[in-house]
Protein backbone atom coordinates (compact mmCIF):
# COMPACT_ATOMS: atom_id res chain seq x y z
CA UNK A 1 0.00 0.00 0.00
CA UNK A 2 2.54 2.57 1.01
CA UNK A 3 5.03 1.33 -1.81
CA UNK A 4 2.05 2.19 -4.30
CA UNK A 5 1.20 5.84 -2.62
CA UNK A 6 4.75 6.21 -3.27
CA UNK A 7 5.02 5.46 -6.41
CA UNK A 8 1.44 7.71 -7.19
CA UNK A 9 3.91 10.45 -5.32
CA UNK A 10 6.40 9.96 -7.44
CA UNK A 11 4.62 9.99 -10.34
CA UNK A 12 2.59 12.83 -9.49
CA UNK A 13 5.96 15.12 -8.48
CA UNK A 14 7.10 13.90 -12.01
CA UNK A 15 4.19 15.37 -13.62
CA UNK A 16 4.55 18.29 -11.51
CA UNK A 17 8.39 18.54 -12.36
CA UNK A 18 7.45 18.28 -16.20
CA UNK A 19 5.23 20.83 -16.02
CA UNK A 20 6.97 23.46 -13.71
CA UNK A 21 9.87 22.93 -16.85
CA UNK A 22 7.01 22.83 -19.39
CA UNK A 23 5.93 26.59 -17.68
CA UNK A 24 9.53 27.73 -17.04
CA UNK A 25 10.37 26.99 -21.40
CA UNK A 26 7.23 28.87 -22.00
CA UNK A 27 8.20 31.86 -19.79
CA UNK A 28 11.61 31.75 -21.19
CA UNK A 29 9.90 31.62 -25.05
CA UNK A 30 7.42 34.44 -24.25
CA UNK A 31 10.54 36.68 -22.52
CA UNK A 32 12.50 36.00 -25.87
CA UNK A 33 9.76 37.03 -27.87
CA UNK A 34 8.79 40.31 -26.06
CA UNK A 35 12.74 41.36 -26.12
CA UNK A 36 12.68 40.79 -29.51
CA UNK A 37 9.91 43.03 -30.21
CA UNK A 38 11.42 45.36 -27.97
CA UNK A 39 14.22 45.06 -29.75
CA UNK A 40 12.50 45.59 -33.19
CA UNK A 41 10.51 48.45 -31.63
CA UNK A 42 14.07 50.22 -30.50
CA UNK A 43 15.02 49.67 -34.30
CA UNK A 44 11.50 51.23 -35.60
CA UNK A 45 12.21 54.37 -33.76
CA UNK A 46 15.67 54.32 -34.46
CA UNK A 47 15.03 54.30 -38.44
CA UNK A 48 12.22 56.56 -37.65
CA UNK A 49 14.94 59.70 -36.14
CA UNK A 50 16.86 59.18 -38.96
CA UNK A 51 14.50 59.18 -41.67
CA UNK A 52 13.47 62.61 -39.55
CA UNK A 53 17.08 63.79 -39.65
CA UNK A 54 17.26 62.37 -43.63
CA UNK A 55 14.16 64.68 -44.36
CA UNK A 56 15.00 67.84 -42.58
CA UNK A 57 18.36 67.57 -44.81
CA UNK A 58 16.42 67.33 -47.67
CA UNK A 59 14.07 69.90 -47.02
CA UNK A 60 17.48 71.97 -47.28
CA UNK A 61 18.71 70.92 -49.67
CA UNK A 62 15.45 71.00 -52.01
CA UNK A 63 15.71 74.93 -52.45
CA UNK A 64 19.33 74.60 -54.05
CA UNK A 65 18.12 71.40 -56.08
CA UNK A 66 15.44 73.35 -57.80
CA UNK A 67 18.04 75.77 -58.99
CA UNK A 68 19.87 73.18 -59.93
CA UNK A 69 17.47 71.18 -61.50
CA UNK A 70 16.01 74.10 -63.46
CA UNK A 71 19.23 74.45 -65.17
CA UNK A 72 19.69 70.59 -66.00
CA UNK A 73 15.99 70.85 -67.25
CA UNK A 74 17.41 73.60 -69.70
CA UNK A 75 20.66 71.72 -70.58
CA UNK A 76 18.45 68.62 -71.23
CA UNK A 77 16.46 70.62 -73.25
CA UNK A 78 19.40 72.06 -75.56
CA UNK A 79 20.75 67.99 -75.69
CA UNK A 80 18.02 66.86 -77.03
CA UNK A 81 17.03 70.01 -79.68
CA UNK A 82 20.77 69.30 -80.54
CA UNK A 83 20.07 65.25 -80.55
CA UNK A 84 17.07 66.08 -82.90
CA UNK A 85 19.05 68.12 -85.27
CA UNK A 86 22.20 65.46 -85.71
CA UNK A 87 19.28 63.35 -86.26
CA UNK A 88 17.87 65.48 -89.21
CA UNK A 89 20.75 65.78 -90.43
CA UNK A 90 22.02 61.98 -90.17
CA UNK A 91 18.36 61.25 -92.30
CA UNK A 92 19.07 64.06 -94.68
CA UNK A 93 22.53 62.74 -95.69
CA UNK A 94 21.27 59.30 -95.71
CA UNK A 95 18.68 60.21 -98.15
CA UNK A 96 21.53 62.23 -100.47
CA UNK A 97 23.28 59.08 -100.05
CA UNK A 98 20.62 57.02 -101.70
CA UNK A 99 19.62 59.39 -103.96
CA UNK A 100 23.27 59.61 -105.29
CA UNK A 101 23.16 55.88 -105.19
CA UNK A 102 19.78 55.77 -107.60
CA UNK A 103 21.67 58.78 -109.73
CA UNK A 104 24.56 56.49 -110.47
CA UNK A 105 22.50 53.72 -110.94
CA UNK A 106 20.54 54.96 -113.89
CA UNK A 107 23.75 56.86 -114.96
CA UNK A 108 25.19 53.18 -115.27
CA UNK A 109 22.35 51.78 -117.09
CA UNK A 110 22.28 54.79 -119.71
CA UNK A 111 26.29 54.73 -120.62
CA UNK A 112 25.47 50.29 -121.31
CA UNK A 113 22.41 52.40 -123.06
CA UNK A 114 24.87 54.02 -125.07
CA UNK A 115 27.58 51.25 -125.37
CA UNK A 116 24.99 48.73 -126.63
CA UNK A 117 23.89 51.49 -129.59
CA UNK A 118 27.71 52.49 -129.98
CA UNK A 119 28.34 48.35 -130.85
CA UNK A 120 25.65 48.15 -133.10
CA UNK A 121 26.44 51.51 -134.87
CA UNK A 122 30.01 49.44 -135.42
CA UNK A 123 28.44 46.23 -136.25
CA UNK A 124 26.01 47.87 -138.95
CA UNK A 125 28.90 50.18 -140.16
CA UNK A 126 31.13 47.03 -140.85
CA UNK A 127 28.42 44.85 -142.35
CA UNK A 128 27.78 47.85 -144.60
CA UNK A 129 31.49 47.72 -145.71
CA UNK A 130 31.83 43.86 -146.23
CA UNK A 131 31.90 43.22 -149.89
Amino acid sequence: HKKAQRAMSAGRSKRLEEQVEAFQQQRAAEHAVVQERDRMQQAAWMETAAAEARLAHEMVENSKREETEDAERQCREELIAADEFQREMLEATQEAKAMRIAQEASLREELMGLERQERQLIYAKLRNTRP
